[in-house]
């Protein structure tokens, strides 16, 4: 399933793949330039059709007219914030990061 993130990733231009020995991911641009809105749509879509799919059916009172307005909202906020300022962000909040006794995963 991470192998797919990543492919969609790579696809949308935001990280780049190293095979074999030493290999991995990287970012493609520098983090100020990738936005959360960047990562959200690579991965799930259009945020218009991943709000809109979030809700079951097509009942007769569901407000379909609202939901490109709340994607348009929700992306304007996502695109302003970028992987640098979140980054700092955590580190000035001191969010915790996995310490080196974490245990470690290869796909």
């Amino acid at each position: 399933y991470l192998e797919q993130i990543f492919q969609r990733l790579r696809r949308a231009k935001l990280v780049r793949g190293k095979r074999g020995p030493g290999g991995g991911y990287t970012l493609a641009r520098p983090p100020r330039e990738i936005t959360l809105r960047d990562v959200v749509e690579a991965v799930e879509g259009p945020l218009d059709r991943v709000l809109a799919g979030a809700l079951p059916g097509d009942a007769p009172a569901r407000p379909s007219f609202l939901w490109p307005r709340v994607a348009s909202g929700v992306g304007d906020a996502l695109g302003r914030l970028d992987l640098e300022t979140l980054c700092r962000d955590a580190s000035r909040l001191a969010v915790p990061r996995a310490s080196a006794e974490s245990p470690m995963y290869h796909i």
